[in-house]
C-alpha cells in the first residue's frame, strides 16, 4: 500500500487491497475463506480495511467520475470490520467477496486508469 496522500495513490490502495483479496479466495471454498484458525479470513478482513479506510479519503471531485460504485458501502464495512467485528457475519464477508469484489475492482481499475492518463 502506497502510504501516500495522493488522492491517486488510495484509488490505487483499492485497487491493490481488492486484487489481493480476489487472489487469496481463488479456488478457496467459502468455508476455508471463513475458516477462523486460516490465514484467509484475517487477511481479507483487512484488505477490507484497506479498502474502506482508503475509499474515505478519496475526494468528492474523484468519486464523482464513478458515482455508481459503492463509496459509503467500501467505508461503512471498514466500520464493521474494526469496530463491530464481533457482529459481522460470515454472509456479509463472503457477500463482499464472491459478490461485488470482482466488478468494483474493474471499475476502480478502469477509474485509476482514468486517473493516471490526466
Amino acid at each position: 500500500m502506497s502510504g501516500r496522500s495522493d488522492p491517486v495513490a488510495f484509488v490505487a490502495d483499492m485497487v491493490q487491497a481488492a486484487g489481493r483479496i480476489l487472489a487469496f479466495t481463488s479456488g478457496l471454498s467459502d468455508p476455508d475463506v471463513l475458516d477462523p484458525e486460516g490465514p484467509t479470513r484475517a487477511a481479507v478482513l483487512h484488505l477490507l480495511v484497506v479498502i474502506g479506510e482508503a475509499a474515505k479519503h478519496v475526494p468528492d471531485d474523484i468519486r464523482s467520475r464513478d458515482p455508481d460504485l459503492p463509496w459509503a458501502a467500501f467505508a461503512g464495512l471498514r466500520d464493521k470490520v474494526v469496530h463491530y467485528y464481533f457482529g459481522l457475519s460470515d454472509a456479509a464477508i463472503i457477500g463482499a467477496v464472491r459478490g461485488e469484489l470482482p466488478s468494483d475492482l474493474a471499475r476502480l481499475r478502469a477509474l485509476l486508469a482514468d486517473l493516471e492518463a490526466d
